[in-house]
């Protein structure tokens, strides 16, 4: 029986955390698209609580990825992975501070992955990646980016 396109749509997505002199709270969940079982594309939220130099506020935006699987390894694969996000944010003025003005960066991620599948479709991506756009002023990543989240499926079929 063909799949449905319900059947090739698949919710997860993942979390960071980061404390010290510079805190970051991460929630980036996505929804996804198999193309081909091999071939995924997608979108996704994101958005980040920041506390840096005396200030806490919140970065929020878009994301669009697309992953392929490159090959098998056991039971789990190795990843390309590549996105786009889009994220609006405060950043750090002339004076060395948080200021109340906002800028929407464009922030190009590359890089590779290991897919571990704990079920014939649902999986736990451990995610190897690089900010391409790293000098931008407002830029809550560092290289190198690591992400772990999860891939559960819409249908059980």
């Amino acid at each position: 029986m063909p799949l449905r396109h319900i059947d090739r749509m698949y919710v997860g997505g993942s979390f960071g955390l980061q404390f010290g002199t510079y805190t970051n709270i991460s929630l980036l969940p996505i929804i996804g698209y198999k193309v081909t079982d091999k071939f995924s594309i997608g979108t996704g939220f994101v958005y980040h609580y920041i506390k840096y130099l005396g200030s806490a506020y919140s970065s929020y935006g878009g994301r669009v990825f697309t992953q392929l699987e490159l090959f098998s390894i056991g039971d789990g694969a190795v990843l390309g992975h590549a996105e786009v996000e889009f994220l609006n944010t405060k950043f750090e003025n002339q004076r060395g501070t948080i200021g109340n003005d906002r800028t929407t960066l464009t922030l190009p991620l590359v890089g590779l992955g290991y897919r571990q599948f704990i079920s014939d479709k649902a999986s736990v991506d451990m995610l190897l990646l690089y900010n391409a756009n790293s000098e931008v002023i407002g830029n809550p990543y560092s290289n190198p980016v690591i992400r772990v989240g999860f891939n559960i499926p819409l249908t059980s079929r």
